[in-house]
């Protein structure tokens, strides 16, 4: 069924009529131009038709009022104080996420319960929660900047609640010292080397990468490396250099007696503007690329299996015979967990990692990595114990 009609009025001039179907009924609203019926019918397919009926007979809308899309689109490009790459990234999930499910709706048209059922998608997706909370995130605080241009009365999205999961424990994977050389057997020694640093530093890909000789700092009491950049991805996917990824990551990481004595001569006769990591062209190390020439085929070669030819260099060794096989599927970023998962079993606080890992707030640090920490809470009920003099402690009874 066509719904729009077209309807020839008595004085030579043209009506458009949007035809629906509501409560068991047909109706249709008639509008003045094309553009206004064609206007009305997009928001009947983004929001329904008892609401877009709502809306129709409610007072006139605000003049030049933006739709969702149009006005998160506006909010990101005029927003200050973030990088290229965040606002790559911002672009995505318009583009990707919001607009599909708002995008067309009139922004003062939003409602709350367009918000919850989106989320409720997004779950139902099979979406991350952390996931959903990034977009999330982003539309409320652009509904929340229209509130403070006077363009909404309140932040609809503001409040909202979103599922916590627990996808990350279930993916996260970690190894141990022995786990960790055995895989790296399977590494070219040229990789091992990086390998061993990001396991050793909880170092992201992208800082370890972007780190210069000159921010290599080994001859003084305390050796540590200075994490001051990151690369970004841009929309072209080009890669800049850019801030760490949030202001606590902007930090000092202590080294190991192990590791300085491996980046000693690494750094030894170079430039300090150098990359510490470079391929063996020179050039700055790319995770996919690196992923697919390297850590791929290690991870399948010390489970048993044989990479595609083209992925494996003749020096490579056989896949791992049974018995002696990793039984482990590592990402890159598994080596961030494994370096916090060695801290914690070491005694390390949860405060310690998330210095070190350079997370903005101890809440990150407490749900991806507590479930590392068994009997932890019964653990500090003892030391309260200790400290109080309370009954059941194991110290001399105080007088």
């Amino acid at each position: 069924m066509k719904r729009i009609r077209e309807n020839a009025t008595a004085r030579g001039g043209t009506t458009y009529t949007v035809r629906y179907r509501h409560a068991g009924k047909n109706g249709g609203r008639t509008f003045g131009n094309l553009k206004a019926a064609q206007r009305w019918l997009e928001e009947v397919d983004a929001i329904g038709i008892a609401d877009a009926l709502e809306r129709l007979d409610g007072p006139a809308p605000a003049p030049n009022m933006p739709t969702v899309g149009e006005w998160l689109t506006r909010f990101v490009e005029a927003r200050s104080g973030i990088t290229e790459g965040t606002r790559s990234d911002y672009r995505g999930y318009i583009r990707d996420d919001l607009a599909p499910a708002f995008g067309k709706i009139r922004l003062d048209a939003l409602k709350r319960d367009h918000v919850s059922r989106w989320i409720n998608e997004q779950v139902a997706k099979g979406r991350a929660s952390k996931t959903i909370k990034h977009r999330h995130s982003l539309l409320s605080s652009a509904l929340t900047q229209a509130v403070r241009d006077e363009l909404l009365v309140r932040n609809v999205a503001q409040g909202v609640t979103i599922p916590r999961d627990d996808h990350v424990r279930e993916e996260m994977v970690t190894l141990t010292t022995a786990e960790l050389a055995f895989l790296a057997e399977f590494l070219s020694p040229y990789w091992r080397p990086l390998v061993a640093f990001l396991a050793g530093t909880g170092l992201r890909w992208s800082e370890a990468t972007a780190l210069t000789v000159g921010n290599v700092v080994l001859d003084v009491a305390e050796p540590h490396v200075r994490v001051r950049q990151a690369w970004k991805h841009t929309d072209t996917g080009a890669m800049v250099m850019g801030p760490p990824k949030s202001r606590k990551s902007l930090r000092n990481v202590p080294l190991g007696r192990g590791l300085v004595d491996l980046l000693r001569p690494m750094v030894a006769g170079r430039d300090g503007d150098e990359y510490l990591f470079v391929t063996q062209r020179d050039r700055p190390v790319r995770h996919s690329s690196f992923f697919e020439l390297h850590w791929r085929p290690a991870v399948l070669l010390a489970n048993g299996e044989t990479p595609m030819r083209r992925r494996v260099p003749l020096d490579r060794p056989a896949p791992a015979p049974p018995g002696q096989r990793l039984g482990k599927r590592p990402r890159l970023h598994d080596l961030r967990h494994t370096h916090a998962s060695l801290m914690l079993a070491a005694g390390a606080s949860l405060w310690d990692v998330q210095l070190r890992l350079g997370h903005e707030s101890i809440k990150t640090t407490e749900g991806t990595y507590s479930h590392l920490m068994p009997g932890w809470m019964s653990r500090q009920a003892a030391l309260v114990d200790v400290a109080l003099a309370l009954p059941g402690q194991t110290s001399t009874e105080h007088a």
